[in-house]
């Protein structure tokens, strides 16, 4: 009989502040092998799954591509053990703010 404790995991983003247009690479970092992701993401007050082919969201693929990212997001991955029975919590929110770079004007004489 295999005991494996709860895991948990932590989420790192990057780039991390984003331009307007980048695909933010996710990354999960886990107390103890998983198998199994659930990455969501938030910029409207509302939380959702990054992966949706697969029911509730779970994929197998770590890191995940969140493409495109237009306005400043947030982040979070939750992780199952390899046996599939024990879910962790949360991991703590991770926010990529959107740089605005302001050109001045060129002007010429």
């Amino acid at each position: 009989i295999n005991v494996n404790p709860i895991p948990t995991a932590t989420i790192t983003a990057t780039p991390n502040p984003a331009c307007i247009g980048d695909n933010i690479q996710l990354l999960a970092n886990t107390s103890i092998p998983v198998i199994r992701y659930r990455f969501q993401f938030n910029n409207s007050n509302t939380w959702q799954n990054i992966i949706t082919i697969n029911p509730g969201g779970w994929g197998t693929t770590n890191p995940v591509i969140f493409n495109n990212i237009t306005t400043t997001t947030q982040f979070r991955v939750r992780v199952r053990e390899d046996w599939g029975c024990t879910t962790g919590p949360w991991s703590p929110i991770v926010t990529v703010p959107i740089s605005n770079i302001t050109v001045p004007p060129i002007i010429h004489n």
